[in-house]
């Protein structure tokens, strides 16, 4: 028997609190019924999943787009379970949890199996957004996806892993004019690890990318900084994640399996950087882009250490470079290479 969602009475300048204690797809105490009542009420909500253990949500259609500002979920570990979910008119196919609204704070909530989306941030709206701990595995398009202009996200100490392989994916997209914030997150065995596209920022600090089976990163069109980042193990040939790609239609061969590949215009700046063991080159940069990498080192990368394409810029600061399968640069005609012992 399901209790019902409940929420202490409190004056309109408080907090309301909204408890989840049905797996239920709706009705009285289940999520999608928490996500209504925050979405209509003026008051700032914080909704508490408290499910057993054993329990998981499985949406028989999307859950609501959370819209209300300053809205707090606390989900002490459960598993959002995309399954048969579909969309309005019956539509096959859902993301997990979509965020629109600002200053949303979602800890500690999972997603899996989601034809779309573990979790997406969506528009310009959805401001000052913080992911926290959270698990997004196994959703065909983005562990997390961040678009439309959303800004000042922040995703931390998260884990995104196998995502992406029907429609190539990444373990964390920003794309379209975002701006982002991704810290201590652990991004590993996706179709691509991290993508950076059309206009976005982002901040990447003391992150692991590893063992993605296309490239680990990839700045496009887009901005990048950062520092403590490791880039390892990216594009190896690894038979799950082959049979993953030709489950979806792909060849089960990743085209690039590069540790860090920039383009389109991008400036990146990176500090303190682990670029190691990749199956391609560990950094290629394309067209009139610019990257500078300060400390750290590029090693042991399956073909070569850093490629340079038509006008591309690279600056290295003190980075170690050695042990790679061919050569440790490839300058190409019109690209420049500018390489000082010292990080400062």
């Amino acid at each position: 028997m399901f209790l019902s969602a409940c929420w202490a009475a409190a004056p309109s300048n408080e907090t309301r609190l909204i408890v989840v204690n049905s797996s239920a797809d709706s009705g009285n105490g289940t999520l999608r019924h928490a996500i209504e009542s925050a979405n209509a009420s003026s008051q700032r909500s914080i909704i508490d999943i408290r499910l057993a253990p054993s329990d998981s949500i499985k949406p028989v259609t999307e859950l609501p787009t959370i819209e209300a500002s300053g809205l707090a979920i606390h989900g002490h570990g459960a598993w959002l379970e995309g399954g048969a979910c579909a969309r309005s008119r019956g539509r096959r196919g859902c993301d997990g949890l979509v965020i629109k609204g600002p200053s949303v704070q979602v800890r500690e909530l999972n997603a899996r199996g989601f034809m779309f989306d573990g979790i997406a941030v969506i528009g310009a709206l959805a401001s000052g957004v913080v992911l926290s701990d959270c698990h997004c595995r196994d959703n065909l398009d983005d562990g997390i996806g961040i678009t439309g202009g959303a800004s000042g996200v922040l995703v931390e100490g998260c884990l995104l892993e196998r995502n992406g392989f029907r429609s190539k994916g990444k373990g964390v997209l920003v794309f379209d004019g975002s701006s982002a914030v991704l810290r201590g997150n652990t991004i590993r065995q996706n179709r691509d690890g991290v993508t950076v596209s059309r206009r976005s920022n982002v901040r990447l600090l003391d992150n692991l990318i590893s063992a993605n089976f296309d490239k680990g990163l990839g700045v496009s069109a887009a901005s990048l900084a950062g520092s403590g980042n490791s880039i390892t193990l990216n594009g190896l040939d690894d038979p799950a994640m082959s049979a993953l790609s030709r489950d979806a239609g792909g060849t089960g061969r990743p085209p690039n399996r590069d540790g860090l590949r920039v383009g389109l215009g991008s400036r990146v700046e990176l500090a303190n950087t682990i670029i190691s063991g990749n199956a391609d080159a560990g950094v290629v940069v394309n067209d009139d882009s610019l990257l500078r990498l300060s400390g750290g080192r590029v090693t042991d990368n399956g073909s070569r250490g850093v490629v340079l394409h038509e006008r591309a810029s690279v600056e290295l600061r003190g980075v170690e470079i050695r042990g790679h399968g061919a050569l440790d640069f490839l300058v190409a005609e019109g690209a420049t290479l500018t390489r000082l012992k010292s990080a400062e």
